[in-house]
């Protein structure tokens, strides 16, 4: 969520430089800033963003997320412990442009790879090919994202603070590896059920575009606005130029436990 609202505010940023200097004085695009201010929010990312609440993302770690999470084809119940995310930073920018007339942005977003490791104590039930599969299993995740693509649009505006009008995120994965102990022993019964589970992963994410679009906007844009509330231009201006609060000193990772 937090980083959202820094990416909003590279948006709000650079396109105030546009009304400002709209006769292209300093020979640079709106979009091309905006790409340099992304890009300097990437460095940022294993360091985080201390000032603003974002502890370091890449890798991200998460101690204990309890889970409750129910789809017409996938429902999820319990914890998982020890979350390391690697490779949120290793991002390339395939396209991000501004138009400053429409308060609109077109971006697409590349990983090669983003690998989750945990431990977890969860129920699953999944649907795919007409059948049903309910698991329960306690165990050690492996999974490799391979190729995840996010592309979309965002229409914004800046008057009055910084606010989200519509956010249509569309994601696709290539290909997806999992090594998931605990869920049918060790042998060929939990080999075939990771292979199950990769096969719904990618059926789940890239036939399933248009709920996974409306779902997010449905969740996020809300959210994102109540958290914006208050932001003045001369606020998100300090959070990507190094200004009052924001982050001034290179990134230095802090060391792996």
């Amino acid at each position: 969520m937090k980083l959202l609202i820094v990416i909003l505010a590279i948006i709000a940023v650079v396109s105030a430089d546009r009304i400002e200097l709209r006769d292209g004085v300093l020979g640079r695009s709106i979009s091309s800033s905006a790409i340099d201010a992304i890009e300097k929010m990437r460095d940022q990312m294993p360091c985080g963003f201390p000032k603003y609440g974002i502890p370091p993302l890449a890798p991200l770690k998460i101690e204990h997320k309890e889970l409750a999470l129910k789809t017409n084809s996938l429902s999820v119940d319990g914890v998982v412990e020890g979350v390391r995310i690697d490779g949120l930073n290793n991002f390339e920018i395939s396209e991000f442009k501004i138009n400053v007339i429409f308060s609109k942005v077109t971006f697409s977003f590349f990983w090669p790879s983003i690998v989750v490791r945990s431990m977890y104590d969860l129920e699953t039930s999944a649907k795919a090919y007409g059948f049903t599969v309910d698991v329960k299993g306690k165990g050690n995740i492996l999974m490799d994202l391979k190729e995840l693509q996010i592309s979309g649009t965002i229409k914004y505006s800046i008057f009055n603070g910084v606010k989200v009008k519509t956010l249509e995120i569309v994601p696709s994965i290539g290909d997806v590896d999992s090594n998931i102990d605990g869920i049918l022993g060790q042998g060929l019964g939990n080999k075939k059920m990771n292979e199950f589970l990769e096969e719904l992963i990618l059926l789940g994410c890239n036939d399933n575009q248009e709920l996974i679009t409306k779902t997010i906007e449905d969740m996020l844009v809300p959210k994102i606005n109540e958290a914006c509330e208050g932001y003045t231009l001369t606020d998100i201006i300090g959070i990507i130029a190094g200004g009052e609060g924001g982050e001034t000193e290179k990134c230095i990772p802090p060391p792996e436990d």
